[in-house]
Order: C-alpha cells, then structure tokens, then sequence
C-alpha cells in the first residue's frame, strides 16, 4: 500500500461502522480496517490520556447523578472502557475494577451491572474480550510463519526456546538454524506482527526490535499480517512482508 491510500484509509476511519462502510464501498479486508482503527484510537489515548484524567471528579459527579458510563465517555470522545476507569476508580480499587470488568455480572448494583455491560460492548480496543483477540491474533499470525517454515523444511528455534538458551536481550519469533533464502536474500530470522505497519509503527518496531536482531543476526524477515507502507520502510536490508506473501509464495 501507499501512503496516499493509508492516509485516505485512516482519515475516514473514526468509528466500527466506518470499518462496515469502507469494506462496502472499496472492498478492502475488515480485519485490516480495524487494525488501523484501532492503532488510530490508541495513539490518541496516548495524547489526550491525562486531560481526560483530569476531569476524572467531575465525570463521576456527573455519574452520581444519573449520566451513564457510555454518555460519558461519548462526551469527552474517549473510549468507553478508560472513560469508565477513570470514573469507577473514584469509589473502587483499580483491582475491584479489573475483577467487575471481567465478570460484570458480580456488580454490586443493577445499573453498573447494565452500565459495564454497555461500555465493554461498545469497546473494541480496550474491553477484555478485545485484549483476548489481539492475543489470539498474534498466536494465529506465528503459527502461520511456524507452518511455512515447516513446510520449506527450515529448522528454527522459537521465541520461547531461545529464550532459555539466551544469553539475555530481545529475542525474534524464529531464529533459523541455517539461513535460508527468501526473494533473492539471506536471512536469518523472522518476526510477526499482527498489525498494520504504517510509518510509526515500523520506525517504533525497527528501533525496539529488528535492529537488535539484525545487530546480532544479521538480515531477517519480518511480517505485518494486515498491510504495510512499502515506501515507509526503514531499512531496506529488511525484508518486509505482508500476508498476501504467504498466498502467493512459491519456494
């Protein structure tokens, strides 16, 4: 993908029922349309996390006296689940809060029973459910990679076994036994990333991660299942890859 095809993407995404729009009328993957979505409302609760934080009083004087979780956190345009933290934990431990999140159900009044009930629903980033696909997703996107290497016949080491011959330090999903070569290149490793590589995501994962590979390695593969910037990548050393290079490779 190109950045001008990213950036008009990005720009009309703001919500799940954009994801629903977009697939419609342009036919790009959904899973891909909410990745991107969901990078965009992280990087903006990074930003504007401690000015919401600060009106953490006032939210819950307005809770006490009868707005929802939800109505809330629409007015100051924060997700759902953060806006109900920052609220709840006015009259509760951060624990109590975890524990209500994950069995709301267990709360102690009928209305935070129904108002938990509507913020996890309507929080795709940030709600339990959410943090259990992403984890589900990045277990598909290394078995993925784990069933081509098998089937190339690659031997290779995992993240979790070479940890506990390690000296210390990053380590990638797959350290080859013997390189092999892939599109012309050696390389030596390969790392998944269940997300969409734009330009920050690919400069914060090269900084914290392929560069200490390559470092200590040298060249790698490394994979974004959901689509990346071609002309955004940081090294072109690297080989960057999306899952359309799994559909279409041939040894």
């Amino acid at each position: 993908m190109q950045q001008a095809e990213f950036d008009f993407i990005r720009s009309r995404l703001n919500a799940p029922k954009d994801v629903d729009l977009l697939h419609e009328r342009c036919g790009y993957e959904k899973d891909m349309l909410f990745n991107i979505l969901a990078k965009k409302i992280v990087r903006r609760v990074m930003k504007d996390y401690y000015v919401v934080k600060k009106h953490e009083r006032h939210m819950h004087t307005e809770w006490k006296k009868g707005k929802t979780l939800l109505e809330l956190s629409r007015e100051v345009n924060f997700p759902p689940v953060l806006t109900a933290k920052f609220i709840l934990e006015q009259e509760m431990s951060a624990k109590k809060f975890r524990a209500l999140l994950c069995e709301p159900e267990k709360a102690p009044s009928a209305r935070l029973k129904k108002e938990l009930a509507e913020v996890i629903a309507n929080d795709f980033v940030y709600s339990p459910s959410s943090n259990k696909s992403q984890a589900e997703h990045g277990r598909k996107g290394e078995g993925g990679i784990e069933t081509w290497l098998k089937k190339e016949g690659e031997e290779f080491l995992t993240e979790k076994e070479h940890r506990v011959t390690a000296e210390g330090g990053k380590t990638p999903d797959f350290l080859l036994k013997k390189p092999m070569k892939v599109m012309g290149e050696t390389i030596h490793w390969v790392e998944s990333k269940a997300s969409f590589g734009d330009g920050v995501e690919m400069n914060r994962d090269y900084k914290k991660q392929v560069l200490p590979y390559k470092t200590k390695w040298g060249k790698g593969m490394i994979v974004y299942w959901y689509g990346l910037i071609e002309e955004r990548v940081p090294d072109k050393d690297i080989i960057y890859v999306d899952r359309e290079f799994f559909r279409s490779y041939k040894s």
